[in-house]
């Protein structure tokens, strides 16, 4: 086992990722990798643990998006409300929209 005591933050957890993804591709179980490789496995589960709430908080959703209205053209369609999502995805909720159905939208994409 590598002491990490003398490493800094980043090899500290570039160590255990790779020990982490060494187990995962062992197929042995966290317990055996363990003992094999001379590693505490308090440590490798607090580790897993660790990493696992840290790659959580790098992937968060966007929670708050740019609305701008848009300016209606022309008298064939009434106006609507346009939501512009990440990654070029819109929202289009035409005048006369249902309402529950709309809510429920909002309610699944406030989940995400």
């Amino acid at each position: 086992m590598a002491d990490t005591d003398g490493m800094n933050r980043a090899e500290r957890e570039a160590y255990w990722r790779e020990q982490i993804a060494a187990c995962a591709a062992s197929g042995m179980s966290a317990a055996r990798y363990c003992r094999e490789s001379g590693i505490p496995v308090a440590k490798y589960r607090w580790w897993k643990g660790e990493l696992k709430r840290r790659n959580a908080l790098t992937v968060l959703p966007t929670l708050f998006a740019e609305v701008r209205p848009v300016p209606w053209r022309g008298a064939v369609a009434p106006p609507s409300i346009e939501i512009a999502l990440a990654g070029d995805r819109m929202v289009r909720v035409p005048a006369g929209f249902d309402e529950t159905t709309l809510a429920r939208v909002v309610r699944v994409l406030e989940g995400l």
